[in-house]
């Protein structure tokens, strides 16, 4: 599995295509460009609540593009064990939980985004925006 999915991502910056990486697939954005990941974080992994709770607040820093989706902060559900450790190059974090994992990431040279949380399993107003994006960058 991760070597398909660093093949995608391959293929997707020769094509200068968008990405979206949710969950596993900031974790896939960040080692694909050389980071590193955190192996086990189990108080992010809130397995014991429905998928669509909110568990924790995200600040987004000023200027970025996840700023410019969601405000200042939002509320995410938490589902993973993993988290990013060391950042790789060309990516900007945009976005932490309190505890100050890294819950943001954005490409500084493609159009590329990731989030740690599940926006599809989260209300509209708070699942839209993301998707949205992705649509219109695509579609550019």
């Amino acid at each position: 599995r991760d070597a398909f999915e660093m093949a995608l991502l391959d293929g997707a910056a020769d094509a200068g295509k968008p990405v979206l990486g949710i969950c596993r697939g900031i974790q896939v954005l960040n080692v694909h460009g050389g980071g590193t990941l955190h192996q086990h974080v189990a108080p992010h992994a809130r397995h014991d609540q429905p998928p669509g709770s909110i568990i924790h607040r995200v600040d987004l820093a000023e200027g970025s593009l996840a700023a410019s989706l969601y405000g200042p902060s939002i509320q995410v559900n938490s589902l993973h064990h993993q988290t990013i450790d060391d950042l790789a190059g060309g990516y900007s974090v945009t976005g932490r939980s309190d505890d100050g994992a890294i819950e943001v990431i954005e490409s500084r040279r493609r159009p590329w985004l990731g989030v740690q949380w599940h926006p599809e399993l989260m209300d509209s107003r708070d699942r839209d925006p993301v998707f949205d994006w992705l649509v219109q960058a695509a579609s550019a």
